[in-house]
This record gives C-alpha cells, structure tokens and sequence, in this order.
C-alpha cells in the first residue's frame, strides 16, 4: 500500500516538473515561431525591411539562447537538488535565470 503510494506521488512529482519544463522551454520557442514568421513575411516585402529583419533575427538568437539557458538552468538544479520538488526546483531554475541575466 505505502508503495503504491509512493509510486503515484512520484508520478504525480514527475507529471508536474514536466509541466514546469515544458512552461520555461516553450515560452522561447513560441517566441522564435513568431518571430521566424514575421521575418518571413518581411522578406516577401518589396523591397525587404531589412532593418526589422535584422531586429527579428537578432530576438530568434537571443530566444534561441534563452531556451538553452533554461534547459542548462533545469539540468543544473536537478543535479544539485535532486530530491526537490517542482516548485523549489521551479524557483531555483528561475533565480539562475536571473542572476543569469543580470551579469
């Protein structure tokens, strides 16, 4: 019984660090789907924007690192905390981020 138990809390555990993954990782993907689109879209102009072009492909880089950092931040604190839950793990990766960000 207390087996079974343990058995769904860390399914449970599991199910919510993927959503909190999933959440970190797919906002910057989201935003390098936008910004491909509309870079597209600004070189089927006549004549291209090159301007905004460049400012588009200058966000997908940085979306594109972002997403990597998130990643790198995940893989970081699950080894160093790995008996965490998602929430503290979720907090600890977005700390990272931050500090991250500001140096």
């Amino acid at each position: 019984m207390e087996q079974d138990a343990n058995g769904r809390e860390g399914a449970a555990m599991a199910a919510q660090l993927t959503a909190a993954i999933a959440h970190d990782v797919n906002q910057p993907l989201m935003a390098i789907s936008t910004n491909a689109g509309a870079a597209l879209k600004r070189l089927r102009c006549d004549p291209p924007r090159l301007d905004l072009l460049e400012a588009l492909l200058h966000d997908i880089v940085a979306q594109s690192q972002r997403a990597g950092l998130t990643i790198s931040a995940w893989q970081s604190c699950s080894r160093q905390y790995p008996g965490a839950t998602p929430d503290a793990l979720q907090t600890a990766v977005h700390a990272l981020l931050a500090a991250r960000a500001s140096s």
